[in-house]
């Protein structure tokens, strides 16, 4: 007999709206006969898609990620994030994590040691002038393909755009972290090779994987804070 536990994201895609607030759009790989009924953000942590034996294939809504997000700090051994399940209404029951997400600033590398001995916070997007403007990930078999799309905080065409990216590991106190790393130029319109594929099952659901930038010319080991925080589960 099918669950909730079944159904898993085939799409989750995040698009920025103003302040914390982000849209989120998905599609499922379905099971059972049940569809998506509703969803709700109970707290600031938690986002909850209920389903039922009646509803839509596709969650279209709005997701806060909240300054909250930012503590406790500095590095959590378990980021706090917002964390993704599904509720079957008619059982009653819950199912175990299927996403834990943040589109917003942390200090890096999660998990490790103190941040103390860190002068500043090196490596945020907002210092470039520039935000995520969308993220979407696409379930592809054993992988899942995410898109980062970045905008100018001005509203402006030009500026720090991505020009490559690749993966790249933090060694922490608590043993080394993988994080993917996009490098930025200023001067683009639009982002070029933004594409990676990951398989998210190789990173614990409650570290995920920290996104960073860091502009052309400069070092990645520098960069001390992530923009990102994604997993989803394959």
């Amino acid at each position: 007999m099918s669950s909730i536990d079944d159904i898993k994201f085939s799409n989750l895609r995040f698009s920025y709206t103003s302040g914390n607030e982000y849209s989120i759009q998905a599609s499922f790989q379905l099971s059972g006969g049940l569809l998506v009924s509703g969803y709700s953000q109970p707290v600031y942590n938690e986002f909850v898609v209920n389903f039922s034996d009646s509803g839509s294939d596709d969650l279209d809504g709005d997701i806060t990620f909240s300054a909250q997000l930012q503590n406790p700090a500095p590095n959590p051994n378990v980021q706090n994030s917002v964390g993704m399940k599904f509720y079957d209404e008619a059982a009653g029951v819950y199912s175990s994590k299927k996403g834990n997400d943040k589109i917003s600033g942390n200090s890096c590398p999660p998990p490790g040691s103190s941040t103390e001995e860190i002068i500043g916070e090196i490596g945020s997007l907002d210092d470039y002038g520039a935000r995520i403007k969308m993220v979407d990930m696409l379930r592809t078999g054993g992988d899942t393909q995410v898109t980062i799309t970045t905008e100018n905080i001005d509203g402006e065409p030009t500026g720090y755009r991505i020009i490559s990216n690749m993966e790249h590991i933090i060694n922490t106190g608590s043993g080394p972290v993988k994080t993917w790393a996009f490098e930025i130029e200023n001067g683009n319109t639009v982002d070029t090779d933004n594409v990676f594929q990951f398989d998210f099952s190789s990173v614990a659901a409650e570290v995920g994987l920290p996104i960073l930038f860091y502009a052309k010319g400069t070092d990645v080991n520098d960069v001390h804070q992530s923009d990102a925080l994604l997993w989803i589960e394959q």
